[in-house]
């Protein structure tokens, strides 16, 4: 175990007066203050959704730890933290997220908070600490650094010990035939692969496990191009690793008519050789069930533009699986 710094020595930093304090330095120290109770909470969520025990209390360790750095330096700053609710600082959005994903997205994402938080901390002016407190400051730093490779060290661990790591399944090219999967929708139908074989081509696009501001950007990009896609005779949908009743939500909150496919434990993306290394991504499948086109690591937004004239291309040039 790593040594932890005395939480009730003095952090040498005190705002109770206003002398050589400006409002930078104030609102840097706000931010910390934010930081570290936004870690905290997130830890203690995380932990308490996290399946693997030895994980869930990993975490739970990492939240008391923030506890005792945020009341340490709330202690020591009193009118930096008088403006702010310490107590509420955690975004509901962020809870959802932790509920409907698996270990692997969770460590992911306390791996982002983390470095959110490191950057907060490097950030805090030299200037306002007096002589002997950047001792602290700097084992603090060097905590966080050890934890962040803790939580990336676990994530691989999680990595090596996935059923796909096991039997990894080979990406399908362009010209296999797209393999075939059957799962719930954000449309309430179960969505079957085959049953559009010989009907329409597809758009598939597959979100990461994070589905970030820019993915779902490009959902909401794909629904007002539907109309588009529907004259084209193309049928879009899409894949996303969380549970039937998330992806209702997501299509109502975005008003999405389309069908976004549920795949929480990441089978239907393992079979298209699809992981957070190269998600983003998609293919586009034609009339008869052949991948025409593969795309990994897709640069958002601008996708469902170019996955329209890529159809409205192979139907112009007759390529079969796109004659009308």
């Amino acid at each position: 175990m790593y040594p932890r710094p005395d939480s009730s020595a003095a952090m040498g930093i005190d705002l109770r007066s206003d002398d050589g304090i400006d409002g930078r330095s104030r609102r840097r120290l706000r931010r910390l203050l934010l930081r570290l109770e936004q870690s905290r909470r997130g830890f203690h969520v995380a932990s308490s959704v996290a399946a693997d025990p030895a994980t869930r209390d990993f975490l739970a360790s990492l939240s008391t730890r923030r506890s005792e750095m945020r009341r340490s330096l709330q202690a020591r700053t009193p009118t930096a933290g008088r403006s702010i609710d310490i107590a509420g600082v955690i975004h509901r959005p962020f809870i959802r997220f932790l509920a409907g994903s698996g270990d692997a997205a969770i460590l992911d994402e306390c791996d982002r908070g983390e470095s959110s938080l490191l950057r907060a901390l490097r950030r805090l002016p030299e200037s306002i600490a007096r002589p002997g407190s950047e001792a602290t400051l700097a084992a603090w730093e060097q905590e966080i650094i050890m934890d962040v490779e803790r939580i990336r060290r676990r994530r691989r661990e999680r990595d090596r010990s996935a059923p796909q790591a096991k039997a990894p399944v080979e990406s399908p090219t362009p010209g296999a035939r797209a393999p075939a999967f059957s799962a719930p929708a954000s449309t309430g139908q179960t969505i079957e692969l085959r049953s559009y074989a010989g009907k329409v081509p597809i758009v598939v696009f597959f979100t990461s496990s994070r589905l970030r501001r820019a993915e779902i950007r490009e959902l909401v990009e794909f629904q007002s191009r539907l109309g588009r896609f529907a004259d084209a005779r193309v049928q879009v949908m899409a894949v996303a690793p969380r549970t039937a009743r998330r992806t209702r939500e997501l299509s109502e909150t975005h008003q999405i008519a389309f069908p976004i496919v549920a795949d929480p434990d990441n089978a239907i993306r393992s079979r298209y050789g699809i992981d957070r290394r190269t998600a983003p991504a998609a293919v586009l499948i034609d009339d008869r069930g052949v991948i025409v086109r593969s795309y990994r690591n897709l640069h958002l937004p601008g996708f469902a533009g170019r996955a329209l004239e890529t159809v409205t291309e192979l139907r112009e040039a007759g390529i079969d699986g796109f004659v009308r």
